[in-house]
């Protein structure tokens, strides 16, 4: 069941990105763990002319299986979307916010090892998006992979 909810609010924010851009949007599959670059950024998330771009401060590797997610702020962004990917490259869960960095769980404390809850495994992925006031896209981050 909590996997049908994830899954409903990811497909809420895919839906969101395509009608506040205005045109159709190109999602790329998660990318696989190519190496332990950190700065392996992924394949883009979204294609839009005019929308910027968002880098994701997360390492790729030794994240935890409760990671603290972090990306760069935007200017003028009012409100981001984070979207994680399981490693069949189905929506898992997502997160919505002002924040620019939040653990898994959309708590801004690190949760127990042992708490309940969502939790990331080896070849999970994840992406934002940012938006102004009015709704509108402002930019993207690739879909960069992530593992504990």
């Amino acid at each position: 069941m909590m996997k049908h909810i994830h899954l409903f609010f990811a497909l809420i924010l895919l839906l969101s990105v395509s009608l506040a851009c205005g045109t159709p949007t190109d999602v790329g599959e998660p990318t696989p763990v190519a190496d332990d670059s950190s700065e392996d950024q992924g394949e883009p998330f979204l294609s839009v002319p005019g929308v910027g771009d968002i880098k994701l401060l997360t390492d790729v590797n030794g994240a935890g299986e409760k990671p603290l997610f972090k990306w760069e702020a935007v200017t003028g962004a009012a409100r981001y979307h984070l979207i994680l990917y399981d490693e069949a490259g189905e929506p898992y869960w997502a997160w919505e916010g002002t924040s620019t960095q939040i653990y898994i769980g959309g708590v801004t404390f690190e949760p127990a090892a042992d708490s309940s809850g969502p939790s990331i495994e080896a070849g999970y992925s994840w992406a934002v998006v940012a938006y102004d006031a009015d709704g509108n896209a402002l930019a993207a981050s690739n879909i960069k992979p992530i593992s504990p």
